[in-house]
């Protein structure tokens, strides 16, 4: 595991860089993501990356992006940072993380196409990975494998129109930023209690 200073070093550099990119991102480019009903002020990621680092979290997705805003963040945010120099498919065997965009793909809810993909290099599911990453057939992911790909403690079911979601985030009290989050069926909350406060505390402790 890598040494807490470092990790803290990397996460206090990969905030500044993300700050940075958004600052340079057009009135236009905003505008796009919220008609998405994305909002830009939640979509940083040095949370998700500095809970990957610490070993909690098993990989980072980044979707919201188009293919040019991708392209931008992975060079002027990921490679920047210093935690990996390579890109998919040119993995560094020194190196623990390797980073890709995925060009054609989604779940049953969600377009992955354009998305970033953060792994460790010995993710337990690194074949999918990579299979994700090689495919430009519009591969379908289960969200059961893509839960489980992101170490969320539930999974949503394959269709969302129907049910009642809530949306469960872990938030940074020094910003306000939203460091994760992941949604949960409101029929699933009462059962699945136990797992949903087992996270939190697993990512509480790696906070510290």
């Amino acid at each position: 595991n890598m040494k807490r200073d470092l990790i803290i070093s990397i996460t206090a550099t990969i905030e500044r860089l993300e700050n940075e990119w958004w600052a340079r991102r057009s009135p236009s480019d905003l505008i796009t993501l919220e008609q998405q009903g994305l909002n830009p002020s939640h979509m940083r990621f040095y949370g998700e990356i500095y809970f990957m680092m610490k070993g909690v979290k098993p990989m980072v997705l980044f979707s919201g992006f188009t293919k040019k805003q991708a392209e931008s963040y992975l060079h002027e945010v990921i490679i920047q940072s210093g935690l990996t120099s390579s890109v998919y498919p040119n993995i560094l065997p020194n190196h623990e993380f390797a980073v890709g965009i995925i060009r054609s793909g989604h779940t049953p809810n969600f377009d992955l196409t354009d998305s970033i993909i953060l792994f460790p290099t010995n993710h337990t599911s690194i074949s999918l990975i990579t299979h994700m990453l090689d495919s430009t057939e519009n591969l379908e992911v289960t969200e059961n494998d893509m839960a489980e790909m992101l170490g969320y403690p539930c999974v949503i079911p394959d269709s969302t129109q129907s049910c009642d979601s809530l949306e469960i985030a872990y938030v940074d009290e020094r910003s306000g930023n939203i460091l994760l989050s992941y949604g949960i069926e409101k029929i699933e909350f009462s059962t699945k209690k136990t797992q949903i406060n087992q996270h939190f505390k697993t990512y509480q402790i790696a906070s510290l």
